[in-house]
């Protein structure tokens, strides 16, 4: 036979190419799929982490209403008095805080961080057999992160003593 007649075997330069180009498209295509996951998980880890701290928040709230003698809205801050010691209720902007005071004196203080700016509305409505504690938060956009739903957290406890200086209140 002649060389002419033989079949080559192998794979020419455009064989190459193409074969290259199809496995760059793949690659990149991956790489955005795995750059989107990345941020998905990085946003639902943070709104969990966010969800947990409020949870946290949510059951000091309760438990501390439960067992305080009084409360009362002062300056924008929700006040409860348990005995000789106070706990407050304060929000900052982008933190939640609770500070637990004796005698005049800060004893604790726990804060919890919020994903965006925040502002908290307490009231203390006396009608029924039970007094009902209300905490409204409602967070502020800061055009960049998803907008969170505003939050409402109530505590029946029983009957205070007389609050007739301060219902309600608002912090920004």
């Amino acid at each position: 036979m002649s060389k002419l007649g033989r079949a080559r075997a192998g794979y020419t330069l455009v064989n190459t190419l193409a074969l290259m180009v199809a496995v760059g498209s793949l690659m990149s295509f991956s790489i955005v799929l795995i750059r989107r996951a990345y941020t998905t998980h990085q946003e639902a880890l943070s709104h969990l982490n966010t969800t947990q701290s409020l949870r946290q928040v949510c059951e000091r709230f309760r438990s501390d209403a439960h067992e305080c003698d009084s409360a009362v809205v002062v300056d924008g801050r929700f006040q409860l008095t348990r005995g000789n010691s106070r706990i407050v209720f304060s929000n900052e902007s982008t933190e939640l805080k609770r500070t637990v005071l004796v005698g005049g004196e800060e004893l604790s203080t726990e804060t919890w961080q919020l994903p965006n700016p925040a502002v908290s509305t307490w009231s203390i409505e006396t009608s029924g057999p039970l007094d009902l504690v209300t905490w409204d938060l409602k967070f502020q956009g800061d055009g960049v992160s998803r907008q969170m739903q505003p939050i409402q957290w109530l505590a029946r406890v029983a009957v205070f003593e007389s609050l007739a200086s301060s219902k309600e209140g608002a912090a920004e």
